[in-house]
């Protein structure tokens, strides 16, 4: 799937109303999703979704190329498999409690065997709130992911005024990497020690204006080019 902008939007992205998936344009009276910070398979799996017709924005990046959908490993296939005879093994309309708890634990294992395993010496929850760096307004919906050693550990998002909290266990090491973004702004990256996240964070961002003057951010109505067959 190739992904292509035909008649780019000019609206000011600044002067539309945040939502969850991006902003509300008031001149086109609809949804414009944000995918500027998505990976091709959350974009596959968006357009795919979605039964009308999408207004997004992109990087340039993200345009008039193939995308590429990262394949689902062979080993999360087998656990996946085995979910599916875990819930469905007895009959396959019959969902018991037992099958619903094996399933939970089933995914919750899928998850771990995808992240670091830190060795259990307490918990730490990192908090805080993003705002804007000039206009000192919240930014709604930032993305928040700690890393260590620059391996992913877990991430969450914060709600509409900013504000967010994301609870460790079994955090032992003495410093964290911590990344903050947010639509139509430019990600900062901070190295905090464990006991400087004991008080709320306040997360300044600046605006990404750079990329849209330099035409690296396009929105619009999205068309789907279909893919060429391959010559042998």
């Amino acid at each position: 799937m190739k992904l292509r902008i035909q008649d780019p939007c000019h609206e000011n992205w600044d002067n539309m109303t945040q939502l969850q998936q991006g902003r509300f344009c008031h001149s086109c009276s609809k949804e414009v999703m944000d995918f500027t910070q998505s990976s091709d398979t959350e974009i596959i799996s968006t357009l795919q979704q979605t039964a009308n017709r999408v207004c997004g924005r992109f990087h340039l990046s993200q345009i008039n190329r193939r995308l590429q959908p990262q394949p689902l490993s062979t080993r999360l296939l087998r656990r996946f498999c085995l979910a599916i005879l875990l819930v469905f093994g007895s009959g396959l309309f019959s969902i018991d409690v037992t099958a619903q708890k094996q399933l939970t634990a089933l995914k919750n294992s899928v998850a771990a065997a995808n992240t670091i395993t830190i060795q259990k010496a307490g918990e730490t929850t990192i908090a805080g709130q993003v705002i804007d760096r000039e206009t000192k307004e919240v930014i709604s919906f930032p993305e928040v992911s700690v890393f260590v050693s620059d391996k992913f550990i877990a991430t969450t998002n914060g709600d509409v005024n900013g504000n967010f909290e994301l609870k460790l266990e079994n955090c032992y090491e003495d410093q964290l990497q911590v990344r903050f973004s947010a639509s139509g702004y430019t990600a900062h990256t901070q190295y905090y020690f464990i006991k400087e996240l004991k008080q709320p964070i306040l997360i300044k961002l600046n605006y990404d204006m750079e990329l849209i003057e330099m035409g690296m951010i396009l929105m619009g109505d999205v068309e789907y080019i279909p893919e060429e067959p391959d010559q042998e």
